[in-house]
């Protein structure tokens, strides 16, 4: 999730809603994520946002996703995801995992509440 930072409460039950086909058909009740940051910026509902994902969630409607539906697709089926990611690693990083990625944790971008101390 480059870019964003948010909070995910996992005590609330998912609110998604599905139809009859296991299609995401809306949201009900309370968000489980909250906080979400673009560039340390708040997230505008009304806003457009440009995102990379694989086909499998953006176009197939990989587990139910229908968020998507209707987007306009700027590229199309550039690579394989994991041909994609090891393209990054070996041309862009130059073969080397920098210190952005040491901590198998992450950043702290990301924040899961699970009922347990934190």
């Amino acid at each position: 999730m480059s870019g964003l930072s948010y909070e995910v409460d996992a005590t609330i039950a998912s609110g998604c809603v599905e139809d009859e086909n296991g299609m995401m058909s809306g949201i009900e009740g309370a968000r489980r994520v909250s906080h979400v940051l673009v560039g340390g910026e708040p997230l505008d509902p009304a806003g457009t946002y440009t995102v990379a994902g694989s086909d499998y969630l953006l176009t197939g409607h990989g587990d139910g996703m229908t968020a998507f539906d209707g987007c306009t697709m700027l590229a199309e089926q550039i690579g394989v995801d994991n041909q994609v990611l090891i393209e990054y690693i070996t041309v862009t990083l130059g073969g080397e995992i920098g210190g952005d990625y040491a901590d198998p944790y992450g950043q702290g971008r990301i924040v899961i509440h699970d009922g347990r101390e934190e």
